[in-house]
């Protein structure tokens, strides 16, 4: 079975309870049609969502799906959101600095399963963590992210699954993928195997493994 594939068999493996990990910088990059789909015609809950950010203005179905089909949140940034405001009060939300977020999800992809970083020691964010103290220098701990499943969107796809990005769409939807054991990339424009430079691949075929097309 080819990657190619329509939006409701593309989301058909994830199940309730998953972690998810959604691409995007605000609407930059984020997999909006793959994220209606999942809202509307499945019942999927208890879902746990990575992304950069909540905000019920440019990402209304992570919003809604925050709101009542999701048990947590790891975010950088919410506002405005109800629904984050929510998860924040019942305890579900977990507010990351931003560099922070990225090397998490690089070193889940990696196999690196945590690291130390001085960003963040002595304020709220340490709280919990292990911390260290190297060459006179505080650290805390940060552990590695990795889900069960990644969404991102590109500009073109191949049909092996080459990625090209453009421009801030990159964002966070490079990391993803390699964090993630089953990744669904929506595609603005497909073509043939080879069509895409090499050297412009953003994200490689092998770590992408279903393909939908949602540009004209």
């Amino acid at each position: 079975m080819g990657k190619l594939m329509t939006l409701l068999e593309a989301v058909a493996p994830i199940k309730d309870g998953d972690t998810i990990l959604v691409g995007g910088f605000g609407p930059m990059g984020y997999p909006g049609r793959v994220m209606r789909t999942i809202l509307k015609q499945t019942e999927l809950k208890d879902l746990f969502f990575i992304a950069n950010a909540a905000n019920q203005n440019y990402l209304p179905a992570l919003e809604k799906m925050l709101m009542t089909r999701s048990r947590g949140m790891i975010a950088t940034f919410t506002r405005p959101s109800k629904a984050a405001e929510k998860l924040y009060n019942e305890g579900k939300l977990e507010l990351i600095p931003q560099g922070t977020f990225s090397e998490r999800i690089r070193a889940g992809g990696a196999g690196i399963p945590a690291f130390y970083t001085p960003v963040g020691f002595g304020t709220a964010v340490e709280e919990g963590k292990p911390t260290i103290e190297i060459d006179g220098v505080k650290y805390l701990m940060e552990k590695a992210i990795k889900a069960d499943v990644a969404l991102i969107k590109a500009a073109v796809v191949d049909l092996d699954g080459n990625c090209f990005m453009t421009g801030c769409t990159k964002n966070f939807g490079t990391l993803m993928p390699a964090a993630a054991k089953y990744t669904v990339v929506e595609a603005e424009k497909l073509v043939k195997p080879g069509k895409i430079d090499p050297e412009l691949v953003t994200v490689p075929g092998i770590l992408i493994d279903a393909i939908v097309k949602v540009g004209a």
